[in-house]
C-alpha cells in the first residue's frame, strides 16, 4: 500500500538505518496497483541495492493478498486497508515506462553510486544520506523533519512520491542552488517548494549546483567485460570536486587497497569562465589504463562559449546545445599527467 511505501522510505531517513551507518539498505518492491509499482520501483532505483519482489512489477495485477497473509505486522500505526481500491487495476495502464525510465537512470548513473560505495567501504560515511546527515547547518534540518526525502550520494536529492498526489511539499536546503534533473529550471537559494507529481513516469530528481557526477553509457544490463564509456555530468557554481573511484571491477581486491581515484576540479570565475581540472590518477588496480577517453556535459551555459581549450590547445570538436544550455566535449585525457579544460565566454 501507500502507508507501506511511506514505512520503507522512512527506513533510509529514520535514526537507524543510514545514522547508524547501514549503508544497503532495500525493500521488496511489490505495489499493490501499478501506481504504487511504478513509484516503488523509482524508490528502490535510488537506494543502493535495487530489486523486484514480483517477477512482472510491469503488470500491475499483483496478487497482494497472499503476501499480506506472510508479512502483516499488527498494530502497525495509521494503517488502513480499503481492499477494492487497492486491488482494482486498469489493464491498459502498467509501471513498465516508469520502470524503464528509472531503471535506465540508474545504470547510467552506477559509476556515480560506485564511488560513493568505495567512499562508504573507506569511511563509513553512507551513501544514503538523510537530509540532517548531509546537511547539519542548515536549521531546517535540525531534526528528522523531512522523512521521505534524502540525499543519494552528495548531490542528487530524492523525493520519492509516496502517495497518489498532484503535488507534494519538497524541501531543498537552502544557500544552495538546486536544478530540476528533468527540466534544468533552478531554484536559487532553496527552500520549501510545491512539485507537480502528476508526472506517474517522473521521479522528482534534484540536483545540487556544484555538482559532478559521472554516468556511463546507456545500457540495458552491466558487463563487466565491457569498460565504461564515463561522461561527466557538470553543474557549475563557484569551486567543486568529485573523487572518481575506480577497481578492476570482478574481484575484491578493492580489500587490499587496489582501489584507483581521479580528482575531477570545477571553478566557475566571477567572468563565467569555467575551468575543469582532471588529476593525475592515483592508486592502481589490475588494468587500470594509462589514458582514457571522457565526456563532459557542462550544464548552465546560458550562451554559447567562445573558446573552449584543452591543455592550452584550441578546440573545435565541441558542441553546444541551445535548448538545454549544455555543452558537450570530448577528449582522451592522460591519465599519468592529468588535463585541463577552460571554457570562456
Amino acid at each position: 500500500s501507500w502507508n507501506e511505501l511511506k514505512y520503507q522510505i522512512e527506513a533510509i531517513t529514520n535514526t537507524h538505518g543510514s545514522m547508524k551507518a547501514i549503508n544497503y539498505i532495500s525493500s521488496d518492491t511489490v505495489g499493490a496497483n501499478w501506481r504504487i509499482q511504478a513509484r516503488w520501483n523509482q524508490f528502490t532505483d535510488f537506494t543502493t541495492i535495487s530489486r523486484s519482489h514480483n517477477p512482472k512489477p510491469w503488470s500491475g495485477t499483483i496478487d497482494t493478498k497472499n503476501f499480506e497473509n506472510k508479512i502483516k505486522i499488527n498494530d502497525r500505526e495509521n494503517v488502513t486497508i480499503n481492499e477494492e481500491a487497492e486491488i482494482k487495476t486498469d489493464a491498459t495502464e502498467t509501471a513498465e515506462e516508469s520502470i524503464r525510465i528509472h531503471r535506465k537512470i540508474r545504470y547510467k548513473l552506477l559509476p556515480y553510486l560506485y564511488s560513493h560505495s568505495i567512499e562508504n567501504y573507506l569511511t563509513g560515511m553512507p551513501v544514503l544520506k538523510p537530509m540532517l546527515l548531509a546537511f547539519p547547518d542548515d536549521y531546517f534540518n535540525n531534526a528528522n523533519n523531512w522523512p521521505y526525502q534524502f540525499i543519494f550520494g552528495n548531490d542528487i536529492l530524492v523525493a520519492p512520491v509516496y502517495g497518489d498526489f498532484n503535488t507534494m511539499e519538497i524541501y531543498l536546503p537552502r544557500d544552495n542552488d538546486w536544478v530540476d534533473y528533468w527540466t534544468h529550471d533552478v531554484y536559487k537559494g532553496g527552500g520549501l517548494v510545491n512539485y507537480d507529481t502528476r508526472d506517474i513516469n517522473k521521479l522528482p530528481l534534484f540536483i545540487k549546483a556544484g555538482a559532478i557526477i559521472p554516468n556511463r553509457q546507456e545500457m540495458n544490463w552491466i558487463d563487466t567485460a565491457l569498460t565504461d564509456q564515463i561522461t561527466f555530468d557538470i553543474y557549475p557554481s563557484t569551486s567543486s570536486s568529485f573523487d572518481f573511484y575506480e577497481d578492476d571491477n570482478i574481484t575484491t581486491a578493492y580489500q587490499d587497497n587496489h582501489i584507483a581515484k581521479t580528482t575531477v576540479s570545477v571553478v566557475k570565475d566571477p567572468d563565467n569562465t569555467i575551468s575543469i581540472d582532471i588529476s593525475p590518477i592515483s592508486g592502481s588496480f589490475k588494468g587500470v589504463p594509462s589514458q582514457r577517453e571522457y565526456g563532459f556535459k557542462v550544464n548552465l551555459i546560458a550562451d554559447e562559449p567562445k573558446q573552449i581549450l584543452i591543455g592550452n590547445v584550441l578546440q573545435s570538436d565541441w558542441s553546444y546545445d541551445h535548448e538545454i544550455n549544455q555543452v558537450h566535449i570530448k577528449t582522451t585525457v592522460d591519465l599519468v599527467e592529468g588535463q585541463t579544460i577552460i571554457i570562456s565566454k
